[in-house]
């Protein structure tokens, strides 16, 4: 690819893909900003290769640099003249234009113009690596490698759900058939309704609306986002809708809504330092389809869950529309979730079939996903100027879910994200065929089953 000259990528163009989509790379301007992380050496002192080798939740610690060395870099950057993000994170994550980047790293950056299909056409930009270009840590003392943000694909189908001829409603068809309704008519240890009263949940997603329907239902909700001045293109309101489903699940939750940018990193960390809370709903995807290892592209987030999950917080992901070995669902330490229909004249639960699901190629024993959620068509609020959109797949299961667990930890505050985890999946009701089965993992989820299951 010269720089100068367009060249083009196309997205798997079939009905399974999440999100077909086409590439054009251009070269970007001197005063684009691009937006990166930095991954610091680590306090046991091990190269690169085997830091990803040996990362997991059992070897955090010594994974994770020092707090002397993640100051070091931090502030080395900025002398240089990088703008740095000072939200607490193990990794270091900044933005600058990319002149310097490309001054200071050695690497070529490009202009990604990404557009979705649709209609009409949504378009994303990012400034990303070019092909076969790879930035050198050899200018910050301290920096093990640098990433350069690379945003993922949202788990919405391919084909668009308007043109289905039923939908469910919110909230009252996904409470009930999640059975969160049933559950929010128990009561608490502390005499307290069971809907997620005093849990925060973070929706880390696109804009959040402020529609008529939230304060219509009194819900709590913050919306914040992390000035990721590299988040570059059209608004999309894809967050509206995630929010209204797993609000539909835990009524009564803190929900903060994150603006996702081009990093996700700083996404989670502006999730992971608001008050209380305690689950995460992510609905995005990179597929690593044809991949040996978690690339070291993905390390910065890696990182970022695992001190997530090792710091209490449930992280819920979507496994995916149609993806095959989808980051980060694969990671054993999340709850990855599918999607399940239901047929509007016999009740009968069926697996979605746009969902992702496999045997991790990458994780010896992974199985994705863990359980599903509704992904059939829900009417759900969104932005204008339809302010309301028929829509399904993983992206709307999954805050569900994620509800659900806020719903768990409302009443057991102690519970790890691995019982947490657990408790989900015992709860769930098997869909055919029987579990474990890679359609569907242990089922679809039952928020009384899970709920009354627990001490």
């Amino acid at each position: 690819m010269g720089l100068g000259s367009p060249s083009e990528q196309t997205g798997k163009d079939n009905v399974e893909r999440s999100a077909t989509f086409k590439d054009s790379f251009l070269e970007p301007k001197p005063d684009d900003v691009v937006s990166f992380s930095v991954v610091c050496v680590p306090r046991s002192g091990v190269d690169l290769r085997e830091l990803r080798r040996r990362l997991s939740i059992e070897t955090l610690d010594e994974s994770l640099p020092t707090d002397k060395v993640r100051h070091l870099v931090a502030d080395q950057l900025r002398t240089i003249g990088f703008q740095v993000f000072d939200l607490p994170s193990p990794v270091v994550s900044a933005t600058g234009t990319v002149a310097l980047f490309q001054h200071i790293f050695k690497a070529q950056l490009v202009k990604r113009v990404r557009t979705f299909h649709g209609s009409p056409p949504r378009v994303e930009t990012a400034i990303v690596l070019a092909p076969d270009s790879s930035p050198s840590p050899d200018a910050v003392t301290g920096a093990l490698t640098i990433v350069v943000a690379d945003p993922p694909i949202p788990t919405v189908p391919r084909i668009p759900a308007q043109t289905a001829a039923f939908s469910l409603h919110l909230p009252g068809d996904i409470a009930q058939l999640t059975a969160a309704s049933r559950t929010h008519r128990l009561l608490t240890p502390m005499n307290d309704r069971a809907t997620g009263g005093g849990v925060g949940v973070a929706v880390i997603d696109t804009e959040f609306a402020d529609h008529p329907y939230f304060r219509d239902h009194g819900y709590r909700i913050a919306r914040l986002a992390p000035n990721d001045a590299s988040c570059l293109g059209q608004p999309y309101a894809h967050g509206t809708s995630v929010l209204s489903c797993m609000l539909a699940c835990a009524p009564d939750v803190q929900a903060f809504g994150i603006r996702l940018g081009v990093n996700a990193v700083l996404a989670f960390d502006l999730a992971l330092a608001m008050p209380g809370v305690k689950v995460i709903s992510f609905s995005f995807v990179w597929s690593l389809d044809g991949e040996a290892t978690i690339p070291v592209a993905r390390l910065p987030l890696q990182i970022r869950i695992l001190t997530a999950v090792a710091s209490g917080v449930t992280i819920v992901v979507a496994a995916g529309d149609g993806e095959t070995e989808t980051f980060p669902a694969l990671m054993p330490e999340v709850v990855a979730v599918g999607g399940v229909t239901v047929d509007s004249l016999t009740d009968t639960i069926s697996p979605w079939p746009g969902s992702s699901s496999f045997v991790s190629a990458i994780i010896p024993g992974r199985v994705v996903p863990d359980l599903c959620g509704m992904a059939e068509a829900i009417l759900a609020p969104t932005q204008g100027p339809a302010y309301w959109i028929s829509s399904d797949g993983t992206s709307l299961a999954t805050p569900q879910v994620a509800g659900i667990a806020a719903l768990l930890i409302q009443k057991s505050p102690a519970l790890t994200p691995q019982q947490v985890r657990d408790a989900l999946c015992d709860g769930a009701v098997p869909v055919p065929p029987p579990p474990p089965s890679p359609l569907t993992g242990a089922g679809v989820v039952n928020a009384f089953n899970s709920w009354t299951s627990i001490a």
